[in-house]
């Protein structure tokens, strides 16, 4: 029991403030910058952002697609023209550092908006990216992914009450993030 007299959870992970510490958190950081910078990629339809997640030579197996990862972005933009909007989200991210390679477990929701016979549908895949990150000249970047699919869902779905009250989402370069910084950010503020 702590001072307080509430037993603590044995934490199985240790960490020292030194500056391997230190580094270990720079360095899980910037893999985490990689993930989220995909999923925004993907979701914006943004090929440069898309493409910076990879390593040159990296491999993706998708299921749909096995490849270079250079192949898979230029098919997943063909894909993602038949679908209205994306949301791709990552947590319970867990980061094990081997020098200048991570291995990386994060869970996804993927959910696709698609109109299907003239209906709106929610296509949703619950899973994970399987990562092999590799710090290379100093920028740590997706090697090798392998995108495992634990469950999925089609359904039909109508419009949310007072969805026009809210700015709509877009694609590369039509929605608000791209030009967000400018727009509300003030010199001074």
């Amino acid at each position: 029991m702590g001072d307080s007299g509430v037993a603590r959870a044995a934490v199985p992970y240790a960490f020292a403030m030194t500056d391997n510490g230190l580094q270990e958190l720079i360095d899980k950081a910037a893999i985490e910058r990689v993930l989220y910078d995909y999923c925004s990629g993907i979701d914006r339809c943004d090929e440069a952002l898309l493409r910076s997640v990879y390593h040159d030579d990296a491999y993706d197996d998708h299921g749909v697609y096995r490849g270079d990862a250079s192949g898979f972005v230029t098919f997943a933009l063909k894909a993602l023209e038949r679908d209205l909007a994306t949301q791709h989200l990552v947590s319970n991210v867990r980061i094990d550092l081997h020098g200048d390679r991570a291995t990386c477990e994060s869970y996804l929701l993927g959910r696709h908006l698609r109109e299907i016979d003239g209906r709106r549908h929610l296509l949703t895949y619950a899973g994970r990216y399987l990562d092999r990150f590799e710090r290379r000249d100093g920028r740590w970047a997706i090697a090798h992914r392998l995108v495992v699919v634990d469950w999925d869902r089609a359904e039909p779905i109508e419009r949310a009450p007072a969805h026009e009250r809210f700015t709509p989402g877009g694609r590369y370069p039509n929605d608000p993030a791209f030009d967000w910084e400018t727009s509300v950010v003030r010199p001074g503020g």
